[in-house]
């Protein structure tokens, strides 16, 4: 008699979307972007008041486009609010250096951070004209952008800033084709290098963050911020079946070193956090790699969310 014994391993199936410009996009599963004003205590859950996204216009990309902003007010129904003086200014840049010039990547808001050209920008208040609403920046051409051969297209920066005061700015950006509505742009893409956010306030819950290894990529290191000790957090790759990462208590920050091998190298991994309770939870998170340099967070993984590779080893016995 002959017997077959198979061992499973996984085949590296992938699916993405071509649609990305919710910021955070639905398949991230966290609330909102925070931004707090710049006299919060830093136990809120943001340790520099500043937020930086970069988006990326297909190169063939020949109409308008709007930066469309939800609640931008810093003082409403979302916000945490704790004066009614808080001020938020959200600013949007393009052209040259604005995401070459080093101090753009940078994940610190110093130094030229602000880099390219300063396209439009607006400050926000506790008023609550814009409380559960749509506030729309544009049209943009989006030759206005940087061109960016490696990501062929042009990119743009969007960048907020906690002003005065003790609110929390919760928001979310839609990038549109559209000035009244949420239309997506085919090719787009949005990412980050830091990311400050609200996970969703209820237990088991599960979000999915997609930083992205190049080929040069030796090992990453994870850093969070504030995370309360809200749960556990995990880490998935092709060769990676949630290796756990070290997580931050209250006002803490922790960092959880992870090497990369060379079947990881050029693709997508996918870190996850699972909530422990139903409290509020504001925290940041960022990745480094082995030269202490930011590695982005893509709104829509590139090559899609990736699956733990299973093998499958087939061995026969006669008997």
């Amino acid at each position: 008699m002959r017997y077959i014994i198979i061992t499973f391993l996984a085949l590296n199936f992938f699916t993405s979307s071509t649609y990305g410009q919710a910021l955070p996009h639905d398949s991230e599963n966290i609330d909102y972007i925070t931004t707090f004003s710049n006299q919060s205590d830093k136990s809120y859950g943001d340790d520099d008041y500043t937020q930086t996204f970069f988006v990326v216009l297909p190169k063939t990309l020949n109409t308008p486009f709007f930066i469309r902003i939800f609640d931008p007010d810093v003082g409403g129904d979302i916000d945490k609010v704790k004066d009614n003086v808080s001020k938020t200014k959200f600013s949007v840049y393009g052209s040259k250096g604005c995401f070459t010039d080093p101090d753009a990547r940078n994940i610190d808001p110093v130094g030229n951070f602000k880099s390219g050209v300063l396209l439009t920008t607006k400050t926000f208040d506790c008023s609550p004209h814009f409380n559960n609403k749509w506030f729309v920046f544009g049209p943009f051409n989006p030759k206005e952008g940087e061109l960016v051969n490696d990501m062929d297209g042009y990119v743009f920066k969007l960048v907020c800033e906690g002003l005065t005061g003790r609110n929390g700015n919760l928001y979310r950006y839609f990038i549109s084709s559209n000035h009244d509505q949420n239309h997506a742009i085919e090719g787009a893409n949005a990412f980050t290098y830091k990311y400050t956010f609200r996970l969703v306030s209820k237990e088991n819950t599960v979000a999915f963050f997609y930083p992205f290894a190049n080929k040069d990529v030796v090992s990453l290191k994870i850093h969070t911020f504030d995370f309360d000790n809200d749960g556990s957090i995990v880490l998935y790759s092709i060769k990676k079946n949630r290796q756990k990462v070290k997580h931050s208590n209250d006002n803490e920050w922790s960092e959880s070193t992870h090497l990369i091998v060379e079947e990881e190298k050029n693709t997508t991994l996918n870190i996850q956090i699972i909530k422990k309770d139903n409290k509020e939870n504001d925290m940041v998170m960022y990745v480094t790699n082995q030269f202490n340099k930011p590695v982005p967070f893509y709104a829509i993984p590139i090559g899609g969310p990736p699956k733990y590779r299973y093998k499958v080893n087939i061995n026969y016995y006669s008997k």
